[in-house]
């Protein structure tokens, strides 16, 4: 996961928002953001 996460900061991004999602909701994630 990190090797691709730095390679394409989309997947790095998504990774963020489902690690953040799984502790504070998707919401909180995306207002994060």
């Amino acid at each position: 996961m990190v090797s691709p996460g730095v390679r394409n900061p989309n997947l790095k991004y998504i990774a963020v928002i489902k690690v953040i999602g799984v502790g504070g909701g998707g919401t909180n994630a995306v207002n994060r953001m």
